[in-house]
């Protein structure tokens, strides 16, 4: 069986590296190595630095890190480090995720990622803003005091609320 492909493991990362080939009949006579090729190892990229998430608003928050080289592209990270961004293109500084729930805390963190590997910067954590509190209605009108009430409208039950008179 002839064999026309090889590889070769355990080589230096960010080193350079010549490659050649040629060919060997039956009697052992070799040809003239022909064309030699050259590339480089390389070595997984630096961790992303300065990640960050913002607030949109009750269902997104938008994800953003400073760029790095030697990257073919970017990740977002579940808490449990699971890929909930999909591999965005290298030089992508930000992505938005959306369709979250209305004040809860989101933990992630980013990563750039190359043919030699991944690497992953801190972890943030940043909440998506509570909903609105609809149908303020007054429960009783007294001499000296007012009762209101409003419904939680999907948040959870961490949220706090603040009723303001003047």
């Amino acid at each position: 069986m002839t064999v026309t492909s090889a590889a070769f493991t355990g080589l230096s990362l960010n080193t350079s590296h010549n490659i050649t080939v040629r060919a060997i009949n039956g009697d052992s006579v070799a040809t003239n190595y022909d064309v030699t090729l050259t590339t480089t190892t390389r070595a997984a990229p630096s961790a992303p630095s300065g990640f960050s998430g913002t607030v949109l608003g009750i269902s997104s928050i938008s994800w953003s890190w400073g760029n790095i080289t030697n990257e073919d592209g970017y990740m977002v990270l579940s808490s449990t480090d699971g890929n909930i961004s999909g591999n965005l293109p290298a030089d992508t500084l930000a992505w938005s995720e959306t369709s979250l729930s209305a004040n809860v805390s989101h933990n992630r963190r980013d990563a750039g990622f190359n043919g030699a590997g991944v690497s992953t910067g801190s972890s943030v954590t940043a909440y998506t803003l509570a909903a609105p509190a609809p149908g303020l209605a007054f429960t009783s009108v007294n001499f000296s005091s007012i009762a209101v009430q409003w419904g939680a409208n999907g948040n959870s039950s961490a949220t706090t609320y603040e009723a303001k008179i003047w």
